[in-house]
Formats: C-alpha cells, sequence, structure tokens
C-alpha cells in the first residue's frame, strides 16, 4: 500500500504514462490537463450525474443520507487531484 502521499502520487502518474503509451488510451495532454478536462466535462453532463446517483445508491450498504451526492462527490475528486501534482517546491 502507500506510504505517503508522495508513492501515491507516483503511482497515479506512472500508471498514466503507462496508459498513455497504449494507442487506444493516448490522450496527448498531460495529466493534470486531463483530470482538468474531465471534471469540467463531468460536472457539466447531467446524464452522468443521473447515473452516479443511480450507481452509488444501488452499490453502498450505507443509508442516503450517509452517501456523496454527485457535487459533493465532484468536490472531492477534485480535492484528490489536486494531490497528484508535481510541485518541486514542496513536500508533504
Amino acid at each position: 500500500m502507500f506510504h505517503n502521499v508522495n508513492d501515491f502520487r507516483e503511482m497515479v502518474h506512472a500508471s498514466f504514462e503507462a496508459d498513455n503509451k497504449k494507442p487506444n488510451r493516448f490522450l496527448g495532454m498531460a495529466l493534470q490537463e486531463a483530470i482538468e478536462q474531465m471534471l469540467g466535462k463531468l460536472s457539466k453532463d447531467e446524464l452522468y450525474e443521473a447515473e452516479y446517483e443511480s450507481y452509488v445508491l444501488s452499490m453502498s450498504y450505507a443509508g442516503q443520507q450517509a452517501l456523496a451526492n454527485f457535487d459533493v462527490a465532484i468536490v472531492f475528486l477534485t480535492e484528490l487531484s489536486r494531490k497528484f501534482q508535481i510541485d518541486t517546491d514542496k513536500t508533504e
């Protein structure tokens, strides 16, 4: 498992680079740009929002009040994506 944020960040970048080398997965952009585009599309996609709500509700054992709604999930994903950024001036 991951012992710190740096290990997690390195794994995410390595996975992205490995996927990006596959012809059917090549995005032609940096990880952070890909994440920003994904977040922009997801946050405006009403169909995806409906599918998210349906999937999460059907797959979770928690009560509905304990689940993160779509807007909260987008915020969590945004916060998580910040951990993927490589900042050489900052240590965690």
